[in-house]
């Protein structure tokens, strides 16, 4: 399902979703992929449950595809260690978060895109974002060649394996 909406295969993760979320919360899916940010200003409580938690992240995800700067303040403002909802939300959701952000930001040769993959840290990702993991700090003006090689063995044999 991630893998979809990080690809933008948005028919694709509607498929997904169907298997996933109950018909109450296919609505909200709905209403988020058209408009992340006007759906989750409207959000006044907490997150509470594995669907109302996978929701609040992917539009927190999907943000970063209209601007990730903005995408990136609100993440910090509302959802970062001092905003109110810090807490309902696992590591490991805002970790892809992050990577969803260094992922549109690589892609559009932003500096800052080393800076968010180090925020996610070496988690599970697509091996097209990883690849690009590996580009953004290869861009970058000093080499952390521990954390590159650190990236690189976080990929599949193949994936290490070819030259590109």
């Amino acid at each position: 399902f991630r893998d979809a909406i990080e690809a933008n295969k948005t028919t694709d993760a509607r498929k997904f979703a169907q298997y996933m979320f109950e018909p109450r919360d296919l609505k909200v899916y709905d209403q988020l992929m058209k408009d992340p940010m006007k759906w989750l200003t409207r959000q006044d409580r907490q997150p509470v449950g594995r669907n109302e938690k996978e929701l609040v992240t992917i539009a927190l995800a999907r943000l970063a595809r209209s601007d990730v700067s903005v995408a990136d303040s609100y993440l910090r403002r509302e959802w970062g260690k001092s905003g109110d909802w810090s807490k309902s939300m696992a590591k490991s959701n805002l970790a892809w978060v992050r990577g969803q952000y260094a992922l549109v930001a690589a892609l559009n040769l932003d500096s800052r895109a080393d800076d968010w993959y180090r925020e996610a840290g070496h988690i599970r990702m697509t091996e097209y974002n990883a690849a690009w993991k590996v580009r953004a700090a290869l861009r970058q003006p000093r080499i952390d060649w521990k954390w590159v090689i650190g990236s690189i063995e976080q990929m599949p044999a193949a994936q290490q394996a070819d030259p590109s």
